[in-house]
């Protein structure tokens, strides 16, 4: 059953609506005929925010390069006993996608094998990091391509 929300409904001023920013996610209240869902601070210099999308594009690029950089260290690094594990688990992997095994066996033997702790949970624990880095960097590129095809729609 859907509900009624309590929170006061703002009025705005003709001509003005209220806009998410697409750059800085600023709610902010702009004129409906605006180009941009841009708040008025990313209007006011254009070539300041679109340097901005792009440092923030750089830094998303640089940390994915730099988590991608350190998973591979730790696995290099790891005995070979746990690389041979750490090939177990790809196939495995590989055979979910696959339909072969199911991703609640495969989750459960993750969970499993993090639990024993030692090396091999070290290297999970560090694979989960590098996917959570991963999963971050993805949303705030997305985010910067959007902010992109609002400045984009502007020249």
């Amino acid at each position: 059953m859907p509900t009624i929300s309590t929170r006061p409904v703002e009025r705005v001023a003709p001509g003005l609506t209220w806009i998410t920013c697409r750059v800085c996610g600023l709610r902010s209240k702009v004129s409906v005929s605006q180009p941009a869902l841009l708040c008025n601070p990313c209007m006011t210099d254009l070539e300041l925010t679109r340097a901005h999308v792009q440092h923030l594009r750089g830094t998303f690029i640089m940390r994915l390069r730099s988590a991608v950089e350190i998973w591979d260290l730790a696995v290099t690094d790891a005995p070979a006993d746990v690389r041979e594990r750490w090939a177990k688990v790809e196939a495995a992997r590989l055979s979910v996608i696959d339909g072969t095994t199911t991703s609640h066996a495969y989750d459960a033997a993750w969970l499993r094998a993090r639990a024993v702790g030692g090396a091999f949970a070290a290297l999970l624990l560090a694979w989960e990091e590098r996917e959570r880095i991963a999963e971050e960097c993805s949303a705030g590129l997305e985010r910067c391509a959007v902010a992109e095809r609002e400045l984009e729609a502007l020249r």
